[in-house]
């Protein structure tokens, strides 16, 4: 039997921690170089320019981390904020994140977004059936519209691998805290089958601040021939969160969160000499409930089509086309019913320059009910001098379209806001030193206006905004059992300081010779502050 032990240090949240029972050991904190295969589900090109990583499954696996957000916490240029131990916990990249807003998260290429307020409900992603998470940092609405301002993330799920195979994973720790896993799936012939169930539970690490969340996901697919598939997914989450009120400021009474979220999926691929052409429709819901009256429902509605060329030299063009459609209900007192689109169709490509020179593009024509349709590029190169040094540099134009909350449903909503809009550039290097050492540093800046905040009584346009950084990772393989990693990013956001770490270091260590493993990480942020700079 394998032995897992796994350490987790915080400045920040204390976690309760976990002693695992079953399942496959952390492997590396940034995974194998895989931006060859980076936003392989139907969203962006085979190659990326760029800040990109890639979390592997192996590194996912009974790693104590509650949810796919949550286990970004390690990489560079990315903050992960969390209300409690368990329950949501919302990536800010670069300075962007406004609980998930600014930042496009994705299940299989699918917007995983909810339709009131254009947020991520971080805890309904736990890692129960994922295969990778896929990180792009930096403005990228050219690729995956609206809402991606601050970078993407691309969570794709795993399916069957073999005739028959399954596998139940117990966790326990403290403060109450256990979690139950089950996963089953198989492949006959042209069908495949997979389904997984999660139940986490915690009584909390202070008072109410308990947690429940029950996760279950069923997906089947068939091959059509040699050159077609379909896929149908479903997914369905119920859990209920206590939020913990500040230690000098305690509640008069406990408050909680209960939230029911869904997708229904269905998606098919056909492949026709060197192009291969897909489609997507799906239904995202969901109905929220909290201890302050707080009572709605959401649904979102969207078709995705794409058709892709690609060359055995590399080069690949793209083109697609996407349509949403978002209601909101408010129930109970202050009711009320609302509806939006966005829409928007696009084209990227890459050109490989012999073994040197990598150019890619993409061009988005997007809009939505409110707003006039915009054009949003993006453009990139990579050089290579040597087979140990890569040069790159990009340029990107990022968009947020006001959400309907900010827009219609609440006395504090302004139906005149202007879409977020940002450029994004950076330069950055990669270098191999030796075998088994791998270094990135990048430097960027974002510059934009109309930045979407609570001032005046009301949502507002801030006006213009630039945040400013540096970061940098290493890796370095030791021996063939021990690695050890870390990750440094230095932010300037200006004024706009609420939120937004100054200085974020991280660190880690593995130590696997394949019969039992130990992994340590850290985490440090400072200069973090919970207000506007020059403000009171």
């Amino acid at each position: 039997m394998k032995l897992h032990v796994c350490a987790a240090v915080l400045f920040a949240v204390a976690s309760p921690a976990f002693a695992q029972l079953a399942g496959p050991r952390l492997n590396s904190l940034f995974g194998d170089d895989k931006r060859g295969e980076t936003l392989t589900a139907s969203t962006a090109p085979p190659t990326q320019v760029g800040s990109v990583y890639v979390i592997g499954g192996k590194q996912l696996e009974n790693t104590g981390y509650s949810s796919a957000i949550d286990a970004l916490s390690q990489l560079p240029g990315v903050f992960v904020q969390r209300t409690n131990a368990f329950g949501r916990a919302d990536a800010n990249i670069r300075g962007f994140g406004s609980n998930g807003q600014q930042i496009a998260v994705m299940v299989d290429g699918r917007p995983e977004k909810m339709a009131l307020y254009g947020c991520t409900v971080t805890q309904t992603l736990p890692l129960n059936n994922v295969e990778r998470i896929e990180v792009v940092e930096g403005p990228a609405s050219a690729l995956y519209g609206s809402g991606s301002i601050g970078g993407a993330v691309n969570i794709v799920t795993r399916g069957a691998r073999s005739p028959f195979e399954g596998d139940v994973d117990l966790s326990y720790g403290s403060y109450g805290t256990q979690r139950e896993r089950v996963r089953v799936g198989a492949v006959n012939g042209s069908n495949d089958f997979f389904a997984a169930a999660e139940r986490l539970t915690s009584t909390g690490y202070t008072n109410n601040s308990a947690y429940e969340g029950n996760d279950y996901t069923v997906e089947y697919g068939r091959k059509l021939g040699d050159s077609g598939s379909v896929r149908l997914r479903n997914k369905f989450y119920s859990g209920t969160q206590d939020n913990t009120a500040p230690v000098d400021k305690p509640a008069a009474s406990p408050t909680w969160f209960d939230y029911r979220r869904g997708a229904l999926d269905l998606s098919g691929a056909y492949e026709s000499g060197d192009i291969t052409y897909s489609g997507r429709i799906f239904n995202g819901y969901g109905h929220h409930s909290f201890s302050d009256g707080w009572l709605s429902d959401d649904k979102t509605y969207g078709a995705l089509f794409t058709g892709v060329w690609k060359s055995d030299g590399g080069a690949f063009a793209k083109l697609g086309a996407e349509h949403y459609w978002l209601e909101a209900t408010r129930l109970g007192a202050s009711a009320g019913a609302w509806a939006k689109q966005e829409y928007a169709a696009y084209t990227d490509g890459q050109l490989p320059v012999g073994n040197f020179l990598l150019v890619n593009g993409a061009l988005r024509f997007t809009g939505d009910k409110t707003n006039s349709p915009v054009w949003m590029p993006t453009a990139g190169v990579a050089v290579k001098p040597y087979n140990q040094l890569e040069l790159y540099t990009t340029a990107s134009r990022g968009l947020r379209f006001p959400q309907i909350f900010e827009l219609y449903s609440f006395p504090i909503s302004n139906a005149d806001l202007k879409p977020e809009t940002v450029w994004g550039y950076e330069a950055g290097a990669r270098y191999s030193p030796a075998e088994k050492v791998s270094l990135h540093a990048a430097a960027w800046m974002s510059e934009g206006n109309n930045l979407i905040q609570f001032a005046g009584g009301k949502f507002n346009n801030a006006g213009d905004f630039l945040f400013r950084g540096v970061q940098g990772d290493a890796k370095v393989k030791l021996t063939d059992e021990l690695s050890l990693n870390g990750a440094y990013t230095f932010l300037d956001p200006g004024v706009k300081t609420t939120g937004r770490p100054g200085h974020t270091a991280t660190g880690g260590l593995l130590f696997d010779d394949g019969d039992w493993g130990v992994s340590a990480e850290c985490l440090y942020a400072g200069k973090y502050f919970g207000g506007e700079a020059f403000s009171n």
